[in-house]
């Protein structure tokens, strides 16, 4: 059950496109790290979770009723968003003098639970080779509009 709520929650299974609005929201960085040889080798992510969706976290994945989310806990959070979000490409976009730029699936998700927020790190590479020259894009959203991605800043 926990699984699922979850899975639910982040793979975003929502209504048409006309009825969405965000369940869930999410302060997101994104950081576009590349190599000495100038080609994009990650992209960083850190999302910082809203008080609600969080605290809904951890009533589904609080094994031992504790009100935290201890390591094994967060650790199976992590395991969980990241086979639920691979169809989404982990929410991160990147295209390349427009054409679209797959993202291969990251090798964890690490979650943390701090102040009552529920906090992801993970990091993604783009699917294939890319420079860093061109007219290049990225983001991070959710195309279904059941997670709000807001940034603090655009620095």
């Amino acid at each position: 059950m926990k699984r699922t709520t979850l899975a639910a929650a982040l793979m975003l299974v929502a209504p048409g496109a006309a009825l969405a609005h965000p369940h869930i929201f999410a302060e997101a960085r994104l950081e576009v790290v590349s190599d000495d040889k100038g080609f994009i080798s990650e992209l960083r992510n850190v999302w910082r979770f809203d008080d609600v969706f969080s605290s809904s976290v951890v009533m589904d994945f609080d094994k031992n009723s504790n009100a935290t989310l201890d390591p094994e806990e967060l650790a199976e959070v992590g395991r969980t968003v990241l086979e639920s979000l691979e169809e989404f490409s982990y929410y991160t976009t990147i295209t390349e003098d427009g054409k679209a730029v797959k993202v291969a699936k990251p090798d964890v998700i690490n979650v943390d639970y701090k102040d009552g927020q529920l906090l992801m790190f993970f990091t993604v590479k783009p699917g294939e080779t890319m420079p860093l020259k061109g007219k290049l894009t990225f983001g991070v959203y959710d195309p279904t509009m059941y997670a709000a991605m807001d940034f603090a800043s655009d620095d």
